[in-house]
């Protein structure tokens, strides 16, 4: 068995995975409103009534602000090498996932549910926040990696 280093993945994990999913689903939210702007003429960003003023003025920001905040404190504790993670978001956010939920109906709702649980996820495996079922997920997810069920 190889020795648990800092290339292991139980370590960069917690690096890798969540900004990975977090900032995929943003992307991914932008550029199917952006789709959908161009093949319809409207979309949740923007639109004109309650529900785009609510997503323009609201969740959008919102959203924004964690993407910002999610990443700052990464590239702080991480440092410039965290820049690589920019190539896995491109492909994952920007190309697979629009791709695969082009035609999905209630594909924008899924991804801004997905983005707001894994940055909760996130902020629970940092230690900002506390909440039973995402330390619970995030317990099995890092059970899963290495093997051996641990209680985080």
């Amino acid at each position: 068995m190889l020795a648990r280093g800092f290339h292991d993945a139980v370590t960069i994990w917690p690096v890798v995975f969540w900004p990975i999913l977090i900032s995929s689903c943003f992307f991914a939210y932008v550029r199917l409103c952006g789709s959908l702007a161009r093949q319809f003429g409207q979309s949740p960003i923007g639109g004109r009534g309650l529900t785009g003023r609510l997503v323009t003025f609201g969740a959008l920001p919102a959203a924004g602000i964690a993407e910002l905040l999610v990443h700052a404190y990464m590239f702080y504790i991480v440092g410039y090498m965290y820049l690589v993670i920019a190539i896995p978001i491109y492909v994952f956010g920007w190309i697979l996932i629009p791709w695969v939920l082009e035609g999905f109906r209630p594909g924008l709702t899924i991804l801004a549910l997905v983005h707001a649980t894994f940055v909760a996820a996130f902020a629970v495996l940092m230690g900002f926040w506390d909440q039973n079922v995402l330390r619970a997920l995030n317990s099995d997810l890092y059970g899963l990696l290495t093997g051996v069920p641990a209680a985080l």
